[in-house]
């Protein structure tokens, strides 16, 4: 294929349509150039030739510390050659000396953009004459960015150039207007074309071919979807996905292969991005399709995959073909909790909420025998006395030889068994089967399925395929705390503006840096520090193994939701005051919040 189509005599150099995916910023993983940086001077640029895109390679690493930057002057020499000209007559060049900088870089619009070209001019014989050796010297010293280096080269060069009759105003240009702004940092020519040229091969796959094709590619590298040794790139996939949310599909079980392919001009999400899928669990539900309801996919494959597996599949939205997602995972849910022939005596405290209001004073004799009968009885405080007199009277309270209250066995024991017979019965009855199931399918629902769909999403994608987090609930949290977007602020200090964005953790840093997605899908870098996110972070467990409780979890959780209070920095919000920002906590279903601020 790259024979046929890549190498660089088959590729094409002339084709608009490429310059504009690189002056719009449509391709995504473009080689040297996927940065802001590179970007920004992409579109700034807005190249017309490989020869000007090469020279972008090289001039976004080209900085001064006072002045015009580089980029921004060749933009401007490029558009209006009179600039240049100008320039040199204004220092004094002569018209000899304006053609002699002309015939080394017109090509670069009077901009010195490789080494190469620093080396050519200084062996100008009308400029200073170095020999080959001696200007690459010049060129490591510039490399290296020792001002040292560069005083004695610079000495050096006035000294040849002066020895060859060279005046000190051409001398000074070149110097101060060509060499000087490699003198932070500059590219070889070598680098230039040919980095340049494999940012033309990925250029050329967008025009032939579409640009879905490229972004199929990178989004199932970044994803982890290329293979089962592969991890995801926990802030490139979601910013990946939310810059083509328009052109990209949540995965379908009929027709997703195992990594991200195109569709009908769709990116359709690979099986393989769905959390606990490896490989050969792809393989395995490709084989069993096509499916045709729910309960098809269910009977092929309920002894394929987990549990777990099923349910991230359903809240992918892989199966969103057969209905509505949340009722799918209810009937799934249900369809997993095991037949019982009964409600279990000993489990009825659990179901307490359920059980029809005429037993509930079996309920409560159940819930005596379990804390206060048997061997795991448990110390009975002033409360439970009061309740038990009010409820049975005094004879129910006995005392033990120390002079502690406990409950009186004999007397508790007569009146259970009174009460308890017809309830045994009922217990038994497929009513109380019914109830048992439905409460234990809605616990089992809240714990796995917890928040809306576009949570699920992020639970089994990671990422936002519809919607955000926070779509259900904007409206009131956009009133509530005036939210705004970070790409609308203005870059600020803590003296200025503060205003509060919302978004969901994806990645986040030890040195106080958390990715989030905001509410318009779009990758955000928050600063919180270093002590509040150690702040954040703790994590406090008592009890080990089975009497292990979490009395205090961590705020800074993938997929947890924050507004942030703060302020715009460059490229970074800078929450200010942590105290300030608040979690938001969703309702099971997702569609009501509640706020928790670091003081509770």
């Amino acid at each position: 294929t790259y024979e046929k189509y890549f190498q660089p005599d088959k590729l094409n150099f002339t084709d608009k349509k490429i310059y504009e995916l690189f002056a719009q910023n449509e391709i995504p993983e473009l080689f040297q150039f996927s940065t802001k940086v590179g970007f920004g001077v992409l579109k700034k640029l807005k190249a017309k030739s490989f020869q000007q895109t090469a020279s972008a390679n090289s001039l976004m690493r080209l900085t001064v510390k006072d002045g015009e930057q580089p980029v921004d002057k060749y933009i401007h020499f490029r558009d209006n050659p009179e600039l240049w000209e100008k320039e040199m007559i204004e220092q004094g060049l002569s018209k000899d000396e304006r053609q002699l900088l002309h015939d080394e870089l017109d090509s670069e619009f009077g901009i010195c953009v490789t080494q190469e070209e620093l080396m050519s001019i200084a062996m100008n014989k009308k400029v200073s004459d170095y020999n080959l050796l001696e200007a690459n010297k010049l060129r490591k010293a510039v490399a290296k960015k020792s001002s040292k280096l560069q005083q004695q080269q610079k000495k050096i060069f006035f000294e040849k150039g002066r020895a060859l009759g060279t005046s000190d105003n051409l001398l000074n240009y070149v110097w101060n207007y060509c060499f000087k702004i490699q003198f932070a940092y500059s590219f070889n020519g070598a680098h230039v074309v040919s980095y340049t040229l494999v940012s033309f091969i990925e250029a050329n796959i967008c025009a032939r071919y579409g640009i879905e094709y490229w972004v199929a590619g990178c989004l199932s590298i970044d994803s982890g979807s290329w293979d089962d040794n592969s991890k995801t790139d926990k802030v490139k996939f979601p910013q990946a996905v939310s810059k083509f949310i328009s052109r990209v599909q949540k995965p379908s079980i009929n027709e997703s292969d195992l990594g991200f392919k195109v569709n009908n001009d769709k990116i359709l999400f690979g099986l393989r991005t769905i959390s606990g899928l490896n490989g050969d669990d792809c393989r395995l539900i490709i084989e069993n399709r096509d499916f045709e309801d729910f309960e098809d996919f269910q009977k092929k494959m309920s002894d394929k995959l987990s549990n777990r597996q099923i349910i991230n599949i359903i809240k992918s939205g892989a199966c969103d073909e057969f209905g509505d997602r949340r009722n799918l995972m209810k009937s799934y849910i249900v369809s997993t909790i095991k037949d019982r022939k009964s409600m279990s005596i000993v489990s009825v405290p659990k179901y307490k909420d359920v059980i029809p209001d005429k037993y509930q004073k079996q309920v409560f004799l159940q819930i005596v025998k379990k804390n206060f009968c048997g061997k795991r009885k448990i110390e009975m405080d002033k409360k439970w006395i009061n309740i038990l007199v009010k409820t049975f009277g005094q004879d129910i309270i006995s005392f033990d030889d120390s002079g502690k209250a406990q409950l009186n066995e004999e007397a508790f024991s007569k009146i259970y068994d009174e009460n308890m017979v017809e309830f045994k019965k009922w217990l038994k009855s497929d009513k109380a089967v019914k109830i048992q199931k439905a409460y234990l399918a809605m616990s089992d629902f809240k714990d796995r399925c917890y928040g809306n769909i576009y949570q699920w999403e992020m639970d089994a994608l990671g990422c936002f395929v519809d919607d955000s987090v926070v779509a259900p609930i904007k409206k009131d949290l956009f009133i509530r705390f005036s939210i705004e977007n970070f790409q609308d602020l203005q870059s600020s200090d803590f003296k200025g503006k503060r205003s509060n964005i919302v978004g969901t953790i994806v990645d986040y840093k030890n040195n106080g840096t958390l990715s989030i997605i905001d509410n318009n899908m779009n990758i955000v870098f928050v600063r919180i520090g270093k002590n509040a996110f150690q702040a954040l972070n703790e994590k406090i467990i008592k009890g080990k193994g089975k009497n292990k409780v979490v009395v205090k979890d961590s705020w800074i959780t993938r997929g947890n939701t924050f507004v942030f209070h703060g302020f715009r920095r460059d490229d970074e919000f800078c929450a200010y005051g942590i105290e300030n920002s608040v979690l938001i906590q969703f309702n099971s279903n997702g569609n009501q919040y509640r706020v928790k601020t670091i003081k509770e």
